[in-house]
């Protein structure tokens, strides 16, 4: 019999916001400040596995600007360091510290008729292992313009081009990377695995920074007697950094994060039509489906893409409450990367009801959920355990909710 896998968890967590606003040019001040102390451990039946510890602090801070001539802006930055460590027997990446900071800048500009949104972001991040040289310090930017044309009151086209850079992730760069020399282990035997996605996970610290160049074109109607949102993107991404499948040992498969250049590509939609059928009562059907494809430079597919997603929402509402019903069918994933298998679809049934009531001038709610109702089993394509432990079942949520001013 297998043990089976489980996580004990404990999190403290403090946030501190505030702000200010003003006359003049710079009106309104934002800023927040987060301090975590987050630590989990793998369980494998009752013995302790790996400690996963996540602590640091973060903070973000804004000044919006205003010209008055349908000019406005934000100048942000943000800045935070955190020591990530996994410890104990099993543990795969070395103690870490990670510290970033970053500057950015977005502008919009209202004509009325069409709306121009410009944004600016410089970003430098430091992963510095503790005990070891296999340092990575990479300095980003990204840069965006978009557009929005008011067609009509009821009918806006969105255009967006978009140019982004992420720096690797200290799991991409250090997973089962010997400090000493900054090297995999010579041997398999050496390879720790890591319980949560019963894999060899192989990280790579020469990795290169990620660069992408985003296409997206929109159509929204937000009004009438359709409402309709259609989304369009294609996204040319340079050095993708992907965790592939890639050899067995042990029963366990081996996994390296590999680099190639990839282009990913999709569709989204929602179609509503709203039905007036009573006083203070309204019905809406909604169809919905989304699609993405994408492919490496080398013509394969890149692992764990979801599948062609469609699906229908039907929404009745009255003045005191409201139920949805929803279905969602996910098509077969048979366009998988290299080592991958292949993911049947299902179609899952969901309820939702709520019921507001008036309690002492203030709103109490009570809600229900019906979570996949025909008990259908449900591997998710996305999930690195989709051969192992499948979606929850039939599940039911109940609970009350309650607005004071």
């Amino acid at each position: 019999e297998e043990e089976q896998i489980r996580i004990d968890m404990e999190q403290t967590r403090f946030d501190l916001k505030g702000g200010a606003e003003f006359n003049g040019f710079f009106n309104e001040f934002r800023g927040r400040m987060t301090v975590n102390d987050y630590q989990h451990t793998e369980l494998e039946g009752t013995e302790p596995g790996t400690i996963y510890e996540n602590k640091g602090w973060e903070s973000r801070f804004t000044i919006k600007y205003d010209n008055t001539y349908r000019r406005s802006g934000v100048l942000g930055l943000q800045i935070g360091d955190r020591e990530f460590a996994a410890l104990g027997g099993e543990a795969f990446i070395p103690r870490s510290d990670i510290q970033s900071s970053g500057l950015f800048w977005v502008e919009t500009v209202d004509t009325q008729s069409w709306v121009y949104e410009f944004g600016l972001r410089a970003e430098q991040q430091k992963v510095e292992p503790i005990g070891g040289h296999c340092n990575n310090n990479e300095n980003t930017w990204s840069g965006s313009a978009a557009a929005i044309w008011r067609q009509t009151q009821e009918l806006n086209w969105l255009f967006s081009l978009s140019h982004s850079e992420r720096a690797p992730s200290v799991e991409e760069l250090l997973s089962n990377i010997q400090l000493s020399d900054c090297q995999e282990p010579a041997n398999n035997e050496a390879l720790v695995a890591h319980a949560a996605t019963a894999r060899f996970e192989i990280g790579n610290p020469n990795l290169l920074t990620e660069t992408a160049q985003n296409l997206e074109v929109g159509f929204r109607k937000h009004a009438g007697d359709i409402r309709a949102e259609i989304n369009l993107f294609h996204n040319q991404i340079g050095d993708y950094i992907y965790l592939a499948d890639i050899d067995e040992y042990e029963e366990t498969i081996i996994s390296r994060y590999l680099q190639e250049d990839a282009v990913f590509t999709g569709v989204e939609l929602e179609i509503t039509m709203p039905f007036e059928i009573g006083l203070n009562k309204r019905a809406d059907l909604t169809v919905f489906a989304d699609k993405v494809n994408a492919e490496l430079d080398n013509g394969a597919k890149v692992p764990r893409i979801p599948a062609m997603r469609v699906g229908t929402e039907l929404m009745y509402s009255q003045q005191h409450w409201v139920v949805k019903v929803k279905a969602t069918a996910v098509d077969d994933q048979n366009n998988i990367g290299a080592n991958e298998t292949e993911t049947k679809g299902y179609t899952r049934v969901d309820l939702y009801f709520d019921h507001h009531f008036d309690v002492g001038g203030n709103e109490l709610l009570l809600f229900v959920k019906g979570n996949n109702l025909t008990n259908k089993e449900i591997r998710n394509h996305a999930s690195f355990l989709k051969n192992f432990a499948p979606e929850p079942g039939r599940g039911y949520e109940i609970g009350l909710r309650y607005h004071f001013d």
